[in-house]
């Protein structure tokens, strides 16, 4: 057990575009940031971010406590418009920046208890995703930004929580040898497969107008109990699922206190 956690999340900052809505700042980091300071935990953020949308990305993660590494570089965020529908999350691509290459981590200090490896489209080419992985004592990497890329799955060794959801046009792979997958449903809740077995992963406490972020909030908190509390990946996972509506809801006062001001 640790009285603070440092969680290092390997992904894009994005501006979404959800729904037909104004573009507002999102990505996998954003969304574990809220998650991570329920618990206490600290976050920092690796990922390319474009110089033109810099101004309109970083004051909502630095709003959430958030560090923002980089690499920067000139042009866009990553941009995407998400639609929802009756069958699920419809994602388009609108831009993106470069993908990051193993240099890009050395912007990463050391002695991480946590790393969230969720790419949204291609910037964790092949192979990275090890490499960030062995950065922290702990780690969890989310598919569906490799099932977007059409890259196929990472390599899953390293992880000790492998995600994806419904959402994903992928099945839940093998369970990592020291971990579990869990595929969640939203509202449904979902499964949780491990090499004892499996079990249900119950409906999420709560409801959020938006769901934007769910699965990034629960493999932060999942990672934050595991490196704080020393829970074993299935038993950080069942309570994960009970906060990951707060978590959305303190992302959303964030974003409406920026627009606000």
């Amino acid at each position: 057990m640790v009285a603070r956690a440092r969680l290092l999340v390997v992904a894009s900052p994005t501006l979404d575009l959800i729904d037909g809505s104004e573009p507002r700042p999102g990505g996998p980091g954003l969304y574990a940031a809220a998650a991570a300071a329920l618990l206490g935990c600290e976050t920092e953020v690796l990922g390319p971010l474009g110089l033109d949308d810099a101004h309109l990305v970083a004051p909502a993660y630095e709003a959430l406590g958030a560090r923002l590494l980089g690499p920067w570089g000139p042009g866009c965020a990553a941009r995407f418009s998400h639609r929802y529908t009756g069958l699920g999350r419809e994602s388009r691509v609108e831009c993106r920046p470069a993908s990051l290459s193993p240099s890009s981590l050395d912007l990463a200090g050391p002695g991480y208890d946590a790393v969230l490896v969720s790419p949204v489209y291609c910037e964790v080419p092949p192979g990275l995703e090890a490499l960030a992985a062995s950065l922290g004592s702990h780690a969890a990497v989310d598919l569906q930004g490799y099932a977007r890329c059409g890259l196929g799955a990472p390599r899953l060794e390293g992880f000790s929580l492998v995600h994806l959801s419904v959402d994903d046009p992928l099945d839940p792979p093998e369970p990592p040898p020291a971990g579990v997958v869990a595929y969640t449903a939203g509202a449904e809740g979902g499964v949780l497969y491990h090499r004892g077995g499996r079990e249900p992963l119950p409906s999420p406490r709560g409801l959020v107008e938006d769901p934007t972020g769910a699965g990034d909030a629960f493999t932060a908190l999942t990672l934050c109990m595991e490196a704080l509390w020393g829970l074993d990946p299935v038993d950080a996972a069942l309570q994960a699922a009970d906060l990951v509506a707060d978590a959305l809801t303190l992302a959303g006062e964030a974003l409406r206190g920026l627009s606000e001001y």
